[in-house]
């Protein structure tokens, strides 16, 4: 339920995004683009008492994100919705019964980014609030469902037309302790 209701929000603020381009960014210059929607990767390395029992896996899902220039500079702010839809972890413990984990991830936040070495690179600061939902009791708490923030930092590059590349280190602190870094890779078009 979870994820469907997440799948529809991302659609409906990518949709929003495109309906009102041209209130937010006045030109055609790629980097102006004010919506983004894609899918990213994430790469991720469980800390802590998660980390003992599985410690490295992958989540994959959807992107959309919203910036809007500051004035005349070379700064954009916006919003970032992630749905991470499906993360496979596999049992650093070989005692361990349940040999995999599959998580679900929801996270909404503010970016900033500034342009670095010319237009259409755009290096960017994030951070905001983390859903983190699992098909078992994970430690420390023995919880299904997991609340907290994030922080990262990145880098995007536009490839092709509006399209964009983007790689992004984070680190993820949720409650009862649970802890993760990740690599986030995405690939997004401009609305």
């Amino acid at each position: 339920m979870v994820k469907r209701c997440s799948l529809i929000a991302a659609l409906c603020f990518g949709s929003a995004v495109a309906h009102d381009r041209q209130a937010w960014a006045e030109d055609d210059d790629p980097s102006a683009s004010s919506g983004r929607f894609g899918l990213v990767l994430a790469l991720r390395d469980n800390l802590g008492d998660l980390g003992d029992l599985y410690n490295v896996g992958f989540l994959w899902g959807f992107h959309a994100g919203l910036d809007k220039p500051v004035g005349e500079s070379d700064w954009h702010v916006g919003l970032a919705w992630n749905t991470l839809v499906r993360g496979y972890y596999f049992s650093s413990d070989r005692t361990q019964v349940n040999n995999s984990i599959h998580l679900t991830e929801v996270n909404l936040g503010i970016n900033a980014s500034h342009t670095v070495f010319r237009e259409g690179q755009r290096a960017f600061g994030t951070g905001g609030a983390v859903l983190l939902l699992s098909n078992l009791p994970i430690p420390p708490a023995d919880k299904r469902r997991y609340v907290g923030w994030y922080a990262g930092v990145g880098y995007k590059r536009n490839i092709v037309g509006e399209w964009s590349l983007s790689g992004e280190a984070r680190y993820s602190r949720l409650s009862h302790g649970l802890a993760n870094v990740n690599l986030v890779i995405g690939i997004t078009a401009g609305l």
